[in-house]
Parts: C-alpha cells; structure tokens; sequence
C-alpha cells in the first residue's frame, strides 16, 4: 500500500473508530493504551499483532479511541488471556 493510501486508509479508520468508541461500542484511547501496555507490548509490535500500522495505534491511544473489528478483536485477545490465566490457575 501507498503512503498516501495508507494515510487515507488510517484517517478513515480512525474516523470509524473514534465515533464507535464514543457510542460505547469500542474502546477508549486511555484503554486501549494501558491494554496494549499490560500485555507488554509496543506500539508497533500492537500494531502487528492486530494487522494495523503503528501510527494506527499512536492515533487510537491520541484520543481517537478504538471501534469496530479492532476494538472486538483487542477484546477477544483479553477473554483469552483471562481464559489462559484461569486454566493455569485452576
């Protein structure tokens, strides 16, 4: 991808995102952020694992916040990892 597409395509997203997250629908900036941070990763390396760019994440965690398909995927990472910690505990 192009970076002018790239750009285009990120500032769509984050558009999509932002106005998801505000109807409750995603994830706030703040969380998104101390998620990304809890399961000791950087941004870029978030990025990766989610299939966006780095300065996708930067813009989630800049106030944009994060809906649609990246916020449930964020969110099923988490049931895993609570899952995860439960059978180890148990």
């Amino acid at each position: 991808m192009s970076d002018a597409a790239e750009m285009a395509y990120n500032s769509m997203m984050t558009e999509k995102d932002e106005a998801d997250a505000q109807q409750g629908e995603g994830l706030t900036a703040s969380e998104v952020r101390q998620i990304r941070e809890d399961l000791g990763y950087t941004q870029a390396s978030f990025g990766r694992m989610l299939g966006v760019t780095r300065a996708a994440v930067s813009n989630w965690e800049g106030g944009k916040g994060v809906g649609g398909a990246p916020a449930k995927l964020i969110q099923t990472i988490l049931a895993l990892r609570d899952l995860q910690r439960r059978i180890t505990m148990g």
